[in-house]
Order: C-alpha cells, then structure tokens, then sequence
C-alpha cells in the first residue's frame, strides 16, 4: 500500500513489545485485530451497544447504538426486502427495455454458438496443456469405424467414441447373455403396480407365502415375474394399456407358453378383473391350492 505524505501509518514506531501487548488487551476483550485499527486504536467498548428486534424473524440480536442493522442476518433482510418490494410500471419496462438492447448487440447470445476448433487449434490446446506438455502421441485407427484418432503414450484406447465402444461389445453374444443374467437379479421396476399391491395384501391376509419378482431363468426369454408361489405357481398382473400393445401382448403368450412347458402353471388377469374384485381373483388360485394340497404355501 502506497501512502501519501499527510497520510501516517498506523505501525510507525511500534516495536513487537507494543504490538503483542495491544494483540493481547484486544483478545481479552472479544475483539479482532482489524477491528481495533478501524476504530482508530480504540478498544471497542460493550456499554456502546444495545439489543434490537429483526424486522423478519423478531429474533434478538447485538447492534451498534442508533446502528443503521435492522436485520440478523443477509438471509433475512433479503426476504424481508424481496417480500415487500413492490416495482413499478415504469421500473419494469426499464428492465424490458434494457434487456431487448442487449439482444440487439448479442451480449446474450453465446459467440460460440455452432463453431469448432480446427484441428490445428486442438493440437495447439493439448501441447499447451501442462498435464499431455511433452507427452508422445499416436494415431490410432477405431475397430468399428476405421477412423483414426490420436491416443498418449501407455494409453490402452481401441475405440473413437463410447458408441463404437458399446457396439463392439454388444455384437459379441456372451456380454449379452452376461448381461442378462446380471440384470435378472436387479428388482425392476423399484415401485410396485396398484394391481401388485392389492394382490399382494390380500395373499397376505389369506396367510400365503409369496415372492415379488422372481427371475424365472430356464426359459428362453427369460423375465421377473409379478408373484411367485413356490413351486411352480406364477401370478401375472397386466395393465389394460400396456399389454394390450401387439409388442407386449405377443410377448406374454410366447413365455406363458414355454413356462406351461417347463411345468410351471400360469394365472394372468387383466387390471379390470384385479380392480373389480380382487377376492374372487385370489379366490381361483385359492381353489387351486387346496384341490393339490399343497400345504405348505400356508404361513
């Protein structure tokens, strides 16, 4: 800090003696150093405050005497004044006005907007990086496109893109069965049906034991099922929208199908007959269980 010849600092001719005792008298006190200098090397004095009401939250907080503060924090005075402020007609189409002028000189409008950097500029951006700066570099052709990138050295980089990267590894078929077996065993989706929810509840109060969203693996299409009952009982619950689609309704007979082959035996209803009477529902696979005696499904 440059000073004036009127000007006299405020540290002339004070030695480490003075200013640890002045450090000192300002600790006892709950004051910091700033604050001491500002007030012209006066002790802040307690007696020279009073306590005061916030305008927002009526919370009580310590002011100056006769103190311009009439909040406790920027948070309240902000939505204290946000609240009450009330603009004008004229304050507003100031505002319109300003703004449509800086449209006009595009100050808004980004001035990069549709343009790329050649690949003069990319090379120079990358050598001027502090990370790649002296870092050998090679081009590399792309096993899916056959376009040819530039990769760093000690770099394992077979693909231009994640697209290329995906297409290459969804074409190989044991990453898709993988895949597939991987997400059998994630519940989806997360949230049940209404129609699940009511089938659910009153299996419950019957006393049935039941799972949610069994994967049923040793078909080919293989799928999670609304509620399996052990042990080879399946309860599809189908919404009117949805698998009405020639998609979904195809896809429903082809697997009901290849269970009934397997041995499983299959109970599909539709979301008006759960919603009308769920009992009467509940009550067919009820009848079931009890003609093949199989008790062991009860709680």
């Amino acid at each position: 800090m440059v000073f004036k010849k009127e000007n006299i600092p405020w540290n002339k001719n004070l030695t480490k003696e003075t200013s640890e005792k002045i450090k000192k008298a300002s600790i006892k006190q709950g004051i910091s150093k700033k604050m001491f200098f500002k007030n012209g090397g006066k002790t802040w004095n307690k007696k020279e405050r009073e306590i005061k009401n916030c305008l927002k939250c009526n919370k009580e907080y310590e002011n100056i005497l006769n103190g311009i503060k009439k909040f406790c924090s920027a948070s309240c005075g902000a939505s204290y004044n946000f609240k009450n402020k009330k603009l004008t007609k004229e304050h507003i189409n100031k505002i319109i006005e300003t703004k449509i002028k800086k449209y006009e000189k595009e100050e808004y409008i980004n001035w990069w907007l549709g343009k790329h950097h050649t690949e003069e500029g990319k090379k120079k951006i990358s050598e001027g990086n502090i990370r790649t700066k002296g870092v050998k570099r090679f081009e590399k052709k792309c096993f899916i496109c056959d376009n040819i990138f530039i990769i760093k050295e000690r770099q394992t980089k077979h693909f231009c893109s994640h697209k290329c990267r995906a297409n290459y590894f969804w074409s190989i078929p044991e990453f898709k069965e993988k895949n597939k077996e991987k997400r059998l065993l994630h519940i989806l989706p997360i949230k049940d049906t209404s129609i699940e929810i009511k089938m659910q509840n009153e299996l419950q109060e019957r006393g049935i034991n039941f799972n949610k969203h069994k994967p049923i693996i040793n078909i080919e299409h293989k799928y999670q099922c609304d509620i399996f009952i052990e042990p080879n009982i399946v309860i599809e619950c189908d919404g009117n929208y949805w698998h009405n689609f020639p998609n979904h309704n195809d896809k429903d007979i082809i697997r009901t199908n290849e269970m009934r082959e397997k041995g499983y035996i299959v109970f599909r209803y539709w979301e008006s007959e759960i919603n009308n009477n769920t009992e009467a529902v509940v009550d067919e696979i009820e009848d079931y269980l009890l003609q093949t005696n199989n008790e062991e499904v009860y709680i």
